[in-house]
């Protein structure tokens, strides 16, 4: 059964109002749009999305709606319009009715992948589970050697590809996965009660870290003339394939690496283009490697 994401940022570039009883609407919504285009039966959400889960399932004659909190009111106010089933609901169904697994079939659709919408309707790419699996296997040409003791955190939305084929890769590779507390402010709390040795992200975070170390060196130019002596040794070292700790790693260095957690040996990056002055500067980690 192929998944579609349906990710917060969907409609908000439109003009979109929806209460329950009124179910008045302004201009086109793009869930909506989605749910008829994929043929969607089932929309999944949480409260929060619940009144434009219901107008979509409506409007495309879909089956139902899937309330993952546990509100026995909103679920009956909202199945006045459409049937919607508890989370809860659907598990104590599944352990009643097992089915057999039938495994997919390599050019079986495993999720249509819409984008955005903002120049024009959205655009789903079908993506088989052929083309999840080869991509995942893509990092077997990369010196990576995931493996059971590696942890990643995660806090990039699933409804995109990245995030998705990154967690593939380690799931196959038995790695475990750690879930941030959905508040990017409190991401680098999250990673150092996790100290994560596999993080994956997008340039806008490593240059948010980049960008943080560079001000605070600001502040003192003898820790700047002393940051920037460690980054031309550190990099002549790396360029020569020289991974061993030095001097520098222990009094510049260091703090670096705490702020990820102290444990990172992998870090992937993609997406958008990334600077080399970001790169080399992530590169300081003396165990890491960046790709």
């Amino acid at each position: 059964m192929p998944t579609v994401a349906l990710y917060d940022t969907l409609g908000t570039m439109i003009s979109y109002v929806c209460q329950l009883d009124s179910q008045r609407h302004v201009g086109a919504d793009v869930i909506e749009f989605i749910a008829k285009h994929a043929d969607l039966v089932t929309i999944v959400c949480n409260k929060i999305g619940l009144a434009k889960a219901v107008h979509a399932a409506k409007s495309a004659d879909m089956k139902f709606v899937v309330l993952m909190d546990d509100d026995i009111a909103a679920a009956t106010e909202a199945s006045k319009i459409v049937k919607v089933y508890l989370f809860k609901e659907v598990i104590a169904q599944g352990k009643q009715q097992a089915h057999a697994h039938i495994p997919p079939n390599p050019d079986d659709i495993a999720t249509i992948c819409y984008t955005s919408g903002t120049t024009g309707s959205p655009k789903g790419a079908i993506l088989s589970h052929r083309n999840l699996i080869v991509n995942s296997y893509s990092n077997e040409s990369l010196p990576l050697h995931l493996g059971v003791n590696d942890v990643h955190i995660s806090y990039l939305p699933l409804a995109h590809m990245f995030e998705r084929i990154v967690q593939i890769g380690l799931l196959r590779s038995g790695a475990r996965i750690g879930f941030y507390q959905g508040d990017v402010s409190k991401l680098f709390d999250d990673i150092a009660v996790l100290r994560p040795t596999v993080f994956a992200s997008v340039p806008r975070l490593f240059n948010r870290l980049y960008d943080k170390v560079m001000g605070k060196l600001q502040e003192s130019s003898v820790k700047r003339f002393l940051f920037n002596m460690a980054m031309i040794s550190k990099t002549k070292q790396l360029r020569r394939g020289i991974r061993s700790q030095n001097l520098w790693d222990k009094i510049i260095f260091r703090k670096i690496r705490h702020a990820l957690g102290g444990r990172v040996r992998v870090m992937v990056t993609g997406s958008a283009p990334i600077s080399h002055d970001v790169v080399d500067f992530l590169r300081m980690y003396d165990t890491s490697s960046l790709f």
